[in-house]
This record gives structure tokens, sequence and C-alpha cells, in this order.
């Protein structure tokens, strides 16, 4: 049986368990998000589905909502051992608030465990207005990539959410431009979402996390942004306004980690290292 709870140590135990971040009076509220049970019945939208989970936009009241619902752990072990993939979104989303990096606001998350085995689970997450990802811009072939004052207003929100993550230790390990929310206003706001897999990571699997995340950035940067303004992101990051010996090191391990994607249909890497310095100064 699931439960509701309200406390602020809600998720403590790895028990069943359903927790509603704020009340409201509504009904409608009330009617579609007050148990584990009701939202598992939610219809909607569908925005996504895979094995593991979908994504659902429902309407409640004069609010929209997206509603993940998961019907697995996870692939492999992480099915019986470990935090389900459910749990480890909605306990990252929490963390990410707390480095005050903007995420949709977390409205209420839940699981049900038998026998110590993830049965089922869901996040919901209030809608942002006026916003997009940051792939579906690229694809859509928006203006305002042409924009250097707005793209940089962009940038430099992500470089400095990026770092934050990782000066805590942090890898997201799918921080790709689908992950990322940005408004359509003049002056952007950014928003990162989907992490179930990031996680605290020490020494060399952190160095490889770190630039596993900034090369998952740079996937489509390469192909919607010229050199310099990518380059110009990396001193964001770094916070620092000179390549130094170390950074032409990590900037050639970020344009090398998909080699072997890459050398299929573009140029070697190393090409594009030297190219990409060219911009330097």
């Amino acid at each position: 049986m699931t439960h509701t709870d309200t406390s602020c140590n809600a998720y403590s135990s790895y028990g069943s368990f359903w927790h509603v971040n704020e009340t409201s009076s509504s009904e409608e509220f009330s009617a579609a998000f007050s148990s584990l049970d009701k939202v598992m019945k939610l219809e909607g939208k569908q925005i996504t589905k895979d094995s593991l989970s979908r994504v659902i936009l429902v309407t409640v009241g004069s609010c929209r909502y997206y509603v993940k619902l998961y019907y697995s752990g996870g692939k492999g072990l992480r099915r019986y051992l470990g935090r389900s993939r459910a749990r480890s979104e909605w306990e990252n989303l929490k963390y990410f608030d707390a480095l005050k990096i903007q995420t949709p606001k977390l409205v209420a998350y839940g699981s049900e465990v038998r026998f110590g085995v993830f049965r089922r689970g869901a996040l919901i997450t209030e809608e942002v207005a006026n916003v997009d990802d940051l792939a579906c811009l690229a694809r859509q072939g928006s203006p305002r990539f042409l924009e250097k004052v707005w793209i940089r207003k962009v940038m430099v929100q992500i470089a400095s959410y990026t770092k934050r993550l990782h000066d805590a230790g942090f890898v997201h390990k799918d921080l790709k431009w689908r992950n990322i929310l940005v408004t359509h206003s003049d002056n952007p706001r950014v928003f990162f979402l989907d992490c179930p897999s990031g996680r605290r990571e020490y020494g060399f699997m952190l160095k490889r996390g770190i630039i596993k995340d900034l090369a998952c950035l740079d996937t489509l940067a390469k192909d919607r942004l010229p050199a310099r303004d990518r380059l110009w992101f990396y001193k964001a990051y770094t916070g620092q306004d000179r390549i130094r010996a170390a950074d032409r090191w990590m900037i050639g391990k970020i344009l090398a980690f998909f080699e072997k994607r890459r050398m299929r249909h573009r140029e070697p890497w190393r090409f594009e290292f030297k190219s990409f310095l060219r911009h330097h100064h």
C-alpha cells in the first residue's frame, strides 16, 4: 500500500510512499494527484514513451503538468538493487534546486516497492510557460541562434549550472540539448531536467564524467554554433579568459570523446581541435 507523506523527510526510507510538495484546496488537484494509485491511472497527451516509462501532459484546473510514470526500476541489476530511476530523477531534481539550478517545479513524487523490488513510481512537474528544449530550437532553425547576445545569455547560464554540478562532484551523464529548457524571452531563463542517471562520482570516474557532460553539450553545438562561441562557452565554464596548456588537453578530450562516431561522418577530431583553437586569439 502506498501512503501520502507531506513531511520533508518523506523519502528517507526505501519503502512505498507518495509525497505531495504543495497543498491545494482544489478538488481537481486532489482528485488527480492525492495518491500514487490515482496518478498511475491518469490519462493525457503522450509526450514520450520507452520500455521503462512514459511521460504524459495533463491539465488540472488552470495549470498543466508533466507526469512521468515509471513501470520499472531500471535496466539490468538496477531493477533490483540500488536507487530506482524514478527515485534518482526526483532526488536529482531536489539536489539541483539545492544548488540553485533552475528546474521545472517538482509537484509530487513517489513509488511502490514490494519485497524490496520496485514496482511502479511517478513524478510530476509543473509546466514551464513559453519554453522549448534547446534541441527543438536547433531542429526548427530558430533565428535566436543568430542573435549573439541572446545565445550568450543562454550559454552563460548553462556554463554556470554545469560548473556548479561538477564542482559538487556530480555528473549529469546525459547533458544533451534536449534536456535543457530555454524560455523564448529576450532575457532567457534556462532549466535543467530529466536526469535519472546523474550521480556523484570520484577520481577517474568524476574526470571522465565531466568530459562526457561537456562533450554531450558540444554534440549539437558543433553544428549550430561557430567555433568562437563554443570556445567562449568553455571559457565561461572555467571562468578564465585565457586557454592554458591544461585547457588544451581538456578540449582535446572533449572533442575526442565521441571520436569513433565522428570519424565515420566528419573530419578527424585532431583536425577539428586545431581548427577550434584558431579562434582562441
